[in-house]
């Protein structure tokens, strides 16, 4: 598993605190094995999971799909205000669901 989506080099594939002081057009770092752009850095993701300080010690590795309730929301992916730790594929930031700032947001995803 690489550090980053994409790459275990973070400039190559992350806007984060370190590299720009904003949000980057998306595109402009490499895509992840899959051929999506963005995943690590430039705005934190709203996940479908909630947040369980443990869940992950008790779940399988395999997909695991998250605790079914709780009070916080998870972020991944970090942004453009993010240290390199939060850009890293195993980071998650919590909040609460209607929890509003310029360094979140969600992926919106067209199909064929």
């Amino acid at each position: 598993m690489t550090d980053f989506v994409g790459s275990d080099i973070i400039d190559e594939v992350a806007t984060h605190r370190n590299n720009r002081r904003r949000t980057s057009a998306v595109g402009q770092k490499l895509a992840n094995q899959s051929g999506i752009y963005d995943m690590s850095g430039n705005v934190f993701e709203w996940c479908w999971d909630w947040y369980d300080k443990n869940y992950y010690r008790h779940s399988t590795l395999d997909n695991p799909l998250g605790a079914k309730q709780g009070v916080f929301k998870i972020a991944r992916g970090g942004s453009w205000k993010s240290s390199e730790y939060f850009c890293r594929t195993y980071a998650r930031y919590s909040a609460f669901p209607d929890f509003s700032i310029d360094k979140i947001g969600f992926r919106m995803v067209r199909g064929n």
